[in-house]
């Protein structure tokens, strides 16, 4: 064989090779990207939630009530009491 075809055949195969190992590093690539997507939409999910919780928390009604229950606070002129069940 004539010198020219072995360099040329071990560049074809070269170049070959380098063309599959980045085909499955883009495969691994997008995978990791449709994966890290879900999360993501997961996550802003979530976050509506805790902003739509934090709103919420932050109403006069809300911590009202909570005083009330959490701490037995009562309003002036109202009239606490317990009830103890047996």
């Amino acid at each position: 064989m004539r010198p020219g075809i072995i360099i040329f055949l071990f560049v074809f195969f070269y170049l070959f090779y380098l063309n599959l190992t980045g085909v499955e590093e883009n495969l691994k690539l997008k995978e990791e990207r449709s994966r890290l997507e879900r999360n993501l939409s997961g996550e802003k999910t979530a976050n509506q939630k805790l902003e739509v919780e934090s709103k919420l928390l932050q109403t006069d009604g809300f911590i009202e009530g909570m005083a009330r229950e959490k701490l037995g606070l009562i309003k002036p002129g109202e009239a606490a009491y317990k009830v103890i069940i047996k």
